[in-house]
């Protein structure tokens, strides 16, 4: 219904300078496994973009066999080349690294200060943990070093939507979860229409293939997600974004807090820098946003994701 609605707008291809905020749900067990990005415009042929994106998140969850609580620094680099016939090749890799971090006490800050309440379990928990671990199954402390890799290409199909296929490849240490062991394989397609002269609203839904993880148990075969974004674009160089994305958990534990659907907000601004060069920054909320009370809004996913990207076009 989400994307017959978009559908429904005026026949006006979309802008790479108004396209969504490409981030995604950076739980350590879910950055494991391929998740598609919103791709956004294709480039035209023989264009070139280099993307690098740098995010920072924090995540806490303690509920019954399910410890997990610890930092994740990912810097991302993303290579897209356009093909011509309105169709693009993308590769994207990154670097991890994992620890406690330095975002806890902020973050109980945050919470208490414009959230209005307080998380007694992490206020109460020692403050720089690195763990992700499910009793009796498995047990990863911090670690650094590099992820898997996602080659993609994109397909526009008219002026309004493009489909997208990606193929996750196997080069993280799953051993020390930087990536899950396994092949994943993926499709989504995504859709733009303009509200107005200055707004505009984007969708998107996609499948995932997981492959079976080589150190974590209960991998899920297949894994659905959705989006949406309104952008406003304020004038020719900037560029607000308010966004909520949607995935199945990546792993069944058994604890159904934790297996429950992956849900976030996320808001981003991005600045035209030049003709070729352009700067985002972003954040993204999980159930703390609504303390627990709205799931279908925000659910589950680090307590708080904090991002920049920088992007050149040649």
């Amino acid at each position: 219904m989400l994307l017959c609605a978009i559908a429904a707008g005026a026949p006006t291809a979309w802008s790479s300078d108004t396209q969504p905020i490409a981030t995604r749900n950076h739980r350590p067990m879910s950055l494991i496994f391929l998740r598609m990005p919103f791709a956004g415009e294709p480039l035209g042929v023989k264009e070139g973009r280099l993307e690098l994106d740098l995010t920072l998140a924090n995540d806490f969850r303690r509920r019954l066999e399910v410890d997990e609580d610890s930092e994740v620094d990912r810097l991302g680099v993303t290579y897209r080349w356009g093909l011509g016939r309105s169709r693009e090749v993308w590769v994207e890799g990154a670097l991890l690294s994992r620890s406690g971090g330095f975002l806890d006490p902020i973050i109980d800050a945050w919470h208490r200060m414009v959230l209005g309440w307080s998380d007694r379990a992490r206020i109460t928990t020692e403050r720089g943990r690195s763990v992700v671990a499910l009793e009796g199954e498995y047990s990863f402390g911090s670690a650094t070093g590099v992820g898997d890799v996602t080659v993609g290409i994109t397909q526009r199909l008219g002026p309004r939507f493009a489909v997208s296929a990606a193929v996750k490849l196997p080069t993280g240490d799953a051993g020390r979860l930087l990536g899950s062991g396994a092949v994943d394989a993926g499709v989504s397609v995504e859709g733009w229409t303009p509200l107005g002269r200055r707004w505009s609203l984007y969708g998107q839904i996609g499948l995932i293939a997981q492959g079976n993880a080589t150190r974590v148990s209960g991998s899920r075969s297949l894994v659905d997600q959705e989006a949406m974004a309104l952008v406003w674009a304020k004038n020719s160089k900037d560029t607000w974004i308010a966004q909520w994305q949607s995935e199945r958990s990546p792993t069944v534990t058994g604890v159904s807090a934790v297996d429950a659907t992956h849900r976030l907000v996320t808001f981003g601004y991005r600045r035209k820098l030049s003709e070729y060069a352009t700067l985002e920054l972003f954040f993204s909320e999980d159930r703390d946003l609504f303390n627990g009370r709205f799931p279908e809004g925000a659910n589950i996913g680090p307590d708080f994701t904090a991002g920049a990207r920088y992007t050149w076009k040649f």
